[in-house]
């Protein structure tokens, strides 16, 4: 028996005239590959395009808008009295406060026959929002002065009343504060003695409302700093904000 090689390294037998199956070679050539060994034709597919992709167009550009003008003044420094003058402030009721961070404690007060006490500081008071005392002084103004404006870019301030009634006048300068440009007017009396907290940037004065003088306990929160003490007129601005009102 004779062997061949056919394509695709396969063997396949070659048979004789005389042999078996001779008769079923069907008028073929001997040699002629059959059946499964017969070469097949294979279609290739040629390999798809990849999907194109659609470029996406850039999304418009937003022109942001100019910033108002109260951006400017970022530090105390460059508050002035003409853009005090300029801007719109919103005064609130006389005792409401809506400044945000400033805060107003009740002082406690022990009171027997011999006299009373009242606690002017106390540490666990820094859980609510007060602040430990770096600096503290006492100040005492007469009847009916006005003091103002005041201005700080680090301390912040802490008043509380010993002596006679005073009103304080807080405006928030803070352009990022969700109360800026709200005026609020807090009293402090040693007939209820309370504590305030202002702090930084929030421009503040006060007013004595009683005879013969007014005594306020400030308890700074850093040691007294002229380079950090801006003052303007008491009358650059909000000049009717002052207490008493005839009516």
């Amino acid at each position: 028996m004779e062997y061949t090689k056919v394509p695709f390294g396969r063997m396949t037998r070659r048979r004789g005239a005389g042999g078996r199956g001779a008769g079923s070679a069907r008028g073929k050539e001997p040699g002629e590959v059959r059946g499964s060994a017969r070469r097949r034709s294979i279609r290739l597919r040629a390999p798809e395009a990849p999907a194109r992709k659609l470029a996406r167009a850039p999304p418009p550009r937003l022109r942001r808008p100019a910033p108002p003008p109260w951006r400017a003044a970022m530090h105390a420094r460059d508050v002035t009295e003409h853009w005090l003058q300029s801007l719109d402030f919103a005064v609130q009721p006389p005792g409401k406060v809506t400044i945000d961070g400033v805060l107003v404690r009740d002082l406690t007060v022990h009171l027997d026959g011999r006299g009373e006490v009242t606690e002017l500081w106390s540490r666990p008071w820094t859980q609510h929002g007060f602040v430990v005392p770096e600096h503290a002084y006492q100040s005492a103004t007469d009847h009916g002065v006005v003091k103002c404006w005041h201005l700080h870019e680090v301390h912040t301030d802490q008043f509380t009343v010993t002596r006679g009634k005073l009103q304080v006048a807080l405006v928030d300068l803070r352009e990022d504060s969700p109360s800026f440009r709200h005026v609020n007017s807090v009293f402090l009396g040693s007939l209820r003695p309370r504590l305030l907290k202002i702090p930084p940037r929030i421009m503040h004065g006060w007013k004595a409302l009683s005879a013969p003088e007014v005594l306020v306990v400030n308890f700074q929160t850093h040691v007294y700093d002229p380079a950090d003490e801006f003052k303007f007129r008491w009358d650059c601005v909000l000049a009717d904000v002052w207490e008493p009102k005839n009516g």
